[in-house]
């Protein structure tokens, strides 16, 4: 037998770690499966395609069911998406026994209208209304576990583009193989291995044509930033895979020592102040991410933010849509109350400290007693309201007479633009000042008693 043919015999038998892997990480997950039902998310990839022949394969050794799960979304150019979701039924018919498959075939622009709903990206609104019905699926099947496809290099471009970001521990550790009900079994195989297997066996499977497009940051990793590790740093992907181990255990060991939880009410988190500032920064850290999770936060908060928010001593501190407030020796945090038109807003205002708005952070000096308005108008008594304009908007002048706020701005030569932005203040229903300042327009007071009323 020819030395290359022989080496090439051996390479294709590597691929069968794809099975390994999956009755490992089954036989990891419990010790009885017997009678479980089990979802596989399947895309119509490789990976996914392999994974669900390979439970199918796995059912009868185990004793538990397979059902596949998958979306159509309607969001790719022809008829891609369909035809993705048609193969899938397909493969799952022939398989023996059949494996149940269960569709979606999102309406027209419904993931569009969830991105702007969201107020993210469409492959982000895509991803929740893919696992929203992959969860609901799994409930109605009574299934436990929810198994998808992700593989070594999904795991390995997730901490390199997490890296660069600026993660912290938990971050860094990647992608992990048991969330929840979710189980990645094919995390420790390549993606080449697993095609490898697919190819040994003649079984075919779909290639999603955006996996080529650079408009995404991990296909950039995959296909830019991969090629130069490996000419660079050779083996580079077991020393990633085990920074994300340690990071991993370290995350682990740290978190384990946090004596400080949040309490909850009326979706307001709270925690000593004092208890608060004795922890360490990393420590501080875990209980943040914890706090972000408890309220419920899907949009990303930058490690910066943070940051700014485990080191801070600041009395407030408004920013991604959330209200940290020092008061009474306590912490107080919440979703903040944002009014999202145009380029509007709506932000309560308890205590001394910075307030972060869409054009600038503007700054509030003063005590709980009474706030002024850094370089503008006050006093006021918190809590009140800094916000946008609003249709018929009217401040008291003195004398009792009213101005509306439309003809004040028209006096004040304000702009378009800057009338959509220059912060109104509130307090019990009445228009307090025209803060003008900011924007370099002058300031305006309302007699209103309202303003000043505890």
């Amino acid at each position: 037998m020819p030395d290359g043919l022989f080496f090439d015999i051996l390479k294709l038998m590597k691929t069968l770690d794809p099975v390994s892997a999956v009755r490992h990480s089954l036989q990891r997950l419990s010790s009885d499966l017997e009678g479980t039902a089990i979802v596989a998310a399947v895309s119509g990839g490789a990976d996914s395609i392999a994974l669900l022949r390979i439970l199918n394969a796995l059912a009868g050794e185990f004793g538990f069911s397979v059902s596949a799960v998958t979306v159509n979304h309607g969001i790719r150019s022809g008829d891609t998406s369909s035809l993705d979701a048609d193969f899938v039924q397909q493969v799952c018919a022939s398989l023996v026994p059949v494996v149940p498959c269960y569709r979606l075939d999102v309406p027209p622009g419904a993931v569009s209208a969830e991105a702007r709903t969201r107020g993210k990206g469409i492959e982000e609104a895509a991803r929740y209304v893919r696992y929203r019905y992959i969860d609901s699926v799994a409930h109605d099947l009574g299934a436990p576990f929810i198994m998808t496809g992700h593989n070594r290099d999904d795991h390995l471009e997730t901490i390199l583009m997490r890296f660069f970001q600026g993660s912290s521990l938990a971050g860094l550790s990647g992608i992990r193989e048991v969330r929840d009900r979710y189980v990645r079994p094919l995390l420790s195989v390549p993606a080449s291995d697993i095609r490898r297997w697919l190819v040994l066996n003649q079984w075919q499977w779909r290639e999603d044509e955006t996996n080529q497009s650079r408009a995404y940051r991990r296909n950039s990793v995959r296909h830019d930033l991969v090629p130069v590790l490996d000419r660079v740093f050779p083996g580079w992907e077991n020393s990633v895979a085990r920074v994300g181990r340690i990071a991993d255990e370290d995350e682990q060991c740290i978190r384990s020592s946090l004596a400080v939880g949040w309490q909850q009410t009326s979706g307001t988190l709270h925690c000593a102040s004092f208890a608060f500032d004795a922890l360490s920064v990393a420590h501080r850290r875990r209980l943040v991410y914890d706090g972000l999770s408890l309220l419920g936060v899907v949009n990303r908060v930058s490690s910066a933010a943070v940051d700014r928010l485990c080191r801070s001593g600041e009395s407030m501190i408004v920013m991604n849509g959330l209200r940290w407030v020092r008061t009474d020796g306590r912490i107080k945090w919440s979703v903040d109350i944002v009014q999202k038109q145009k380029s509007g807003y709506l932000v309560s205002v308890f205590s001394p400290g910075l307030l972060e708005l869409p054009f600038q952070t503007l700054s509030f000096e003063g005590d709980s007693a009474a706030l002024y308005c850094a370089d503008g108008p006050g006093p006021f008594v918190p809590p009140f309201i800094v916000r946008t304009r609003l249709p018929g908007d009217e401040i008291l002048l003195e004398g009792g007479g009213r101005k509306q706020i439309k003809k004040l701005m028209n006096e004040w030569g304000v702009s378009e633009s800057d009338r959509e932005i220059l912060p109104i203040i509130e307090k019990n229903g009445s228009i307090c000042a025209v803060w003008g300042s900011p924007l370099g327009y002058p300031n305006r007071m309302s007699t209103s008693q309202g303003c000043y009323d505890e």
